[in-house]
């Protein structure tokens, strides 16, 4: 039986999603911010420094070790410096862009940042129906945030380890939310199922399965279930 959990508490947004008005200036101030960021972008070499939430080892004897991510990763928080290395999902229109990255004190550690970008995200047209087409780029962040939080006890199992939600002031100088995640090396979703080795796609689907069957009988809800995800 699964326990019950508070729900999440959304963002009260800026704009009236049912004005024409607000949905035409908001996409206005959003176009504005996405051009100052498509030509000063996220790139390799850039650093962030972060005050880490540092995830508890989980207990199962299957699970990953949490990985290292600075010296002082045996405390509950730890400040660490970050280089980002290659984009996994760049890109406008998305709700996030995600990237490889390395601590600058430990560099053979790599861990995921999924850089939630306001201005890259996906923004409807005025005309567009915004009651179910926009979302918005603070609940996409802090709900995903909320489901690592509540889901600690497979971090190192079934999911990455979290390592906590961040702001940080993009080239642009624009405030994006990213959330850094364990790196799982090993060939992607898209990768697995382009390939030809069947034993593969056995073992793919197997784990995949047995992943959403455990989300499932824990209480929770899959409505995105694709290859990329």
């Amino acid at each position: 039986m699964s326990s019950q959990l508070p729900s999440f508490q959304r963002h009260a947004l800026d704009f009236n999603l049912s004005s024409y008005r607000d949905r035409f200036e908001h996409h206005e101030k959003v176009m504005r911010a996405r051009a100052l960021a498509t030509k000063t972008p996220l790139e390799s070499g850039l650093q962030f420094t972060m005050d880490m939430e540092i995830p508890q080892q989980n207990s199962n004897s299957h699970s990953r070790l949490v990985p290292i991510v600075a010296p002082t990763s045996h405390v509950r928080n730890s400040t660490v410096s970050l280089r980002l290395l290659d984009p996994l999902q760049p890109g406008i229109n998305m709700y996030s862009q995600v990237w490889a990255a390395a601590p600058i004190d430990v560099p053979d550690t790599r861990l995921v940042l999924k850089i939630i970008q306001p201005s890259m995200c996906r923004c409807p047209e005025p005309d567009d129906s915004w009651g179910w087409e926009y979302a918005d780029p603070w609940d996409l962040a802090h709900k995903e945030a909320w489901v690592y939080r509540n889901l600690a006890h497979i971090q190192g199992l079934v999911i990455p380890y979290f390592f906590g939600l961040h702001t940080i002031i993009t080239p642009s100088q624009e405030t994006a939310w990213v959330l850094v995640l364990e790196f799982i090396p090993g060939p992607t979703g898209d990768v697995i199922l382009r390939s030809k080795s069947m034993p593969m796609l056995q073992n793919f689907c197997r784990l995949g399965m047995a992943a959403a069957h455990g989300l499932a009988r824990g209480g929770w809800a899959l409505t995105d279930i694709r290859a990329p995800n």
